[in-house]
């Protein structure tokens, strides 16, 4: 973990960021993300003497890692962090705007569950989505069976993604037979629409919009870098029709501009310079492309 953020940390023992807190929470609130902390109490000691006579200790701190939720203000000050005590692992998460989460993740049978919480972190209910098999209540991980069945329900997990849209949290999952994304209400009801996209079309997770919904696409087979899914695909949000498209020009490598969202008519973005050795945030209008 950066130094300075573990510093500010005083309330998390031992704090250290795992591969499950890569995928920061950003919303109205600030930012969040999962951290694990060490309870020292509960890390089991082994010691053992060597062939010269030393005696050597080893240390245990299997079942002494505590998982907690960090928060910072959008000033990047430090808010608290909240111990979580759940009936399943927490991979990511989102906040609406009132400071309940909906998080998803796996249980003690690696059953993958998406579930309410509120701004505690205390868990509230399982949500049980029409048509996602992975979220139905009553079953084991044997059950659990995707549209690509050489999928483990630890990838579709981690390719599954949570994004803020007008007070509801879009969810899209890869793996899926359709693209079809998911709009959950803080109530818990959740809506489904299938993306009627071509049918040449990979699509992507959708990135942040106040308008309608933009996905991220590529041209199947196209030559292409792997996982880079650098257009635009601009949906209706109530059927999934394909309304226009954005285009970005793919380099020979990884695209050193990311589009991150669209707001107040503009795109924004990241741009990697390499030559200078920084991250610049970049902004600008686009045209709709036109098969040209």
């Amino acid at each position: 973990m950066v130094p300075f953020l573990k510093d500010k940390m005083t309330d998390i023992p031992h704090p250290s960021v795992t591969y499950l807190g890569l995928d920061p929470d950003i919303s109205v609130n600030g930012v969040s993300f999962r951290v694990t902390g060490i309870d020292d109490s509960k890390v089991k000691t082994t010691t053992w003497t060597d062939e010269a006579g030393h005696t050597h200790a080893d240390k245990d701190a299997t079942d002494a890692a505590i998982n907690y939720i960090a928060r910072f203000n959008n000033d990047g000050t430090y808010k608290g962090a909240i111990k979580l005590d759940l009936p399943f692992l927490i991979f990511k998460f989102a906040t609406f705007d009132s400071g309940t989460f909906l998080a998803q993740g796996l249980d003690q049978n690696n059953v993958p569950r998406i579930a309410l919480l509120d701004a505690s972190a205390q868990f509230i209910r399982y949500l049980d989505l029409r048509k996602d098999g992975s979220t139905s209540l009553n079953q084991s991980s044997d059950d659990v069976k995707w549209d690509r069945c050489t999928e483990s329900t630890l990838s579709v997990v981690f390719s599954s993604y949570f994004v803020p849209w007008n007070g509801r949290m879009l969810l899209w999952r890869a793996f899926m037979s359709q693209a079809s994304i998911y709009g959950v209400q803080e109530s818990g009801e959740a809506r489904i629409v299938h993306i009627k996209a071509p049918p040449d079309y990979e699509i992507g997770q959708p990135i942040r919009t106040d308008r309608n919904w933009l996905l991220r696409f590529r041209k199947a087979n196209a030559n292409r870098v792997p996982d880079a899914f650098d257009s635009l695909l601009e949906v209706d949000p109530q059927n999934g029709e394909p309304l226009r498209e954005y285009r970005v020009k793919q380099p020979e490598k990884l695209s050193e501009a990311t589009v991150s969202c669209f707001s107040d008519g503009k795109f924004w973005g990241v741009r990697h310079d390499a030559k200078a050795g920084n991250i610049k945030v970049v902004r600008g209008t686009a045209q709709f492309y036109q098969g040209k």
